[in-house]
């Protein structure tokens, strides 16, 4: 696996992303043999198709009982009938590669890989543009002055039909002043931003209104080869994004960042890998590029062979480096956790858990209140007994986190204000260890669900200004 490998990924719609799976589109006429018939009485997760009055849905997270299309807002989503139809491959050969580091220091190799062209390929002809010329599919060359480098590559079939293709690599020093990156605090409110919704803000800019300098930055996936990306996005690419200058502008003036793997959708970057080894090799290098040690995994769709995988791989991990923190963000019931198996997974591969940071949200036959996030937390309380029976109480309440989805939700009623101030008072009388919500670029008012607005009336910023003095000195 290429850590830095870059490929075209189709990104799932913004707010798909971010708000698991809103419903839209026609519904597809299927045969009945092709999916099950809708079963009140089967449970459902991501991903899930079934009949129902004659047509497909999919679930977008677990669910039981809930009838497809009874609710706007429900766990299921229509099927689209209308998807583009598979473009007409082009004739001739297509040319196409990317480089292992589009700002590469003088001197340093840098490898040109055109394993993604396409066509019965007899040759690959490279110019690199100061004079050098190489061929063959995959070429490593260093440029020994600062410049901006036009690299060509042509490829030609068995019958003589060519193609070309160009990329531009960009050599300078590197002349960033070192890093110095804060810690996260032992108590800390590190509200959720989705970089892609708003990738204009940077979390340094959210840090003043937010009151706060630590964020959970969602979500990292995988690009279908193994190279890690926010979103998915090819543009993204760890150690290559416009990101990551924002994660060290943030560092700089003393603020921190925990890194969120997976999310509601999109393809986990532990389903590209089968050897839990080269999948620890890639999280040590996203440590390393970010210089920093706080991971989340967010699974809502868990495979228990990518879960076991994704486990054994970040115990090797902290093995080789004890000072990275591993914390779970999973989905919940009002008596607690969820999907457990994530949970006793990784206590069974070795795992070190930080923390478990529960979902409170989208519960659908009840709303998002302080009561029943107090109530989740105290189940989860009791599950982590179980877990871990010799922690003793305070040591269980460290290990929870609280995020609920701030207003209106994808189902069941809204979380207000008022239940922000009233979870926060709950988590500092049992000293839990984290405070989160999804997400701060939705802590705005506004009417309706939407990614950038809590779809109610509200301050802007009311529920950081709840729960920021959570964090402690």
């Amino acid at each position: 696996m290429k850590r830095t490998r870059r490929t075209v990924l189709s990104n799932a719609t913004k707010l798909s992303a971010l708000l698991a799976g809103i419903g839209a589109g026609g519904a597809v006429a299927a045969e009945s043999d092709e999916y099950p018939e809708w079963d009140p009485d089967t449970v459902y997760t991501g991903g899930d198709r079934v009949i129902y009055e004659g047509y497909v849905w999919e679930a977008q997270w677990w669910t039981q009982g809930d009838e497809p299309g009874a609710n706007e807002w429900g766990p299921w989503e229509e099927v689209d009938e209308n998807e583009d139809p598979e473009p007409e491959p082009p004739e001739g050969p297509t040319a196409s590669f990317f480089a292992s580091d589009s700002s590469p220091e003088p001197g340093e190799d840098v490898t040109f890989d055109a394993s993604d062209s396409e066509g019965e390929i007899e040759s690959y002809a490279w110019e690199l543009d100061d004079g050098t010329e190489a061929a063959g599919e995959v070429v490593t060359h260093a440029y020994e002055d600062e410049g901006e480098y036009t690299v060509e590559l042509t490829v030609t079939d068995a019958d003589g039909e060519t193609d070309s293709t160009t990329e531009t690599v960009d050599v300078a020093e590197d002349d960033s002043p070192p890093v110095d990156p804060g810690e996260i605090p032992d108590r800390v409110f590190a509200p959720y931003h989705h970089l892609t919704t708003d990738p204009d803000t940077s979390p340094l800019e959210w840090a003043d209104p937010a009151g706060t300098e630590y964020f959970h930055l969602a979500f990292i996936l995988g690009t279908g080869d193994g190279t890690p990306a926010w979103d998915g996005d090819h543009d993204h690419v760890v150690g290559e994004s416009q990101f990551d200058d924002e994660i060290r502008e943030l560092q700089q003036q003393g603020g921190q960042v925990i890194i969120s793997f997976g999310g509601a959708v999109g393809n986990y970057l532990a389903s590209d890998y089968d050897d839990p080894n080269e999948l620890a090799d890639t999280f040590e290098f996203i440590v390393d590029e970010y210089d920093c040690p706080y991971l989340d995994i967010d699974d809502e769709a868990p495979d228990m062979s990518v879960v076991d995988l994704r486990n054994e791989a970040l115990s090797i991990l902290q093995d080789r480096r004890p000072e990275v923190h591993v914390g779970y963000t999973v989905r919940t019931r009002v008596d607690g956790v969820a999907d457990t198996e994530i949970i006793t997974n990784a206590i069974d591969n070795g795992v070190d858990v930080g923390y478990v940071n529960l979902m409170t949200m989208n519960w659908g036959w009840v709303r998002t209140s302080a009561e029943n996030c107090i109530q989740c937390a105290e189940g989860t309380h009791e599950q982590l007994q179980e877990w871990y029976p010799d922690k003793s109480d305070d040591e269980l309440y460290d290990m929870i986190g609280i995020t609920p989805m701030i207003g209106v939700q994808n189902s069941g009623g809204p979380f207000y204000p008022e239940d922000a101030a009233e979870v926060r008072s709950y988590a500092e009388e049992n000293d839990l260890s984290l405070l989160s919500f999804w997400s701060i670029e939705r802590d705005n008012p506004g009417d309706g669900l939407d990614p950038e607005h809590s779809g109610i009336d509200q301050e802007p910023f009311e529920f950081s200004e709840n729960f920021s003095p959570f964090t402690s000195e």
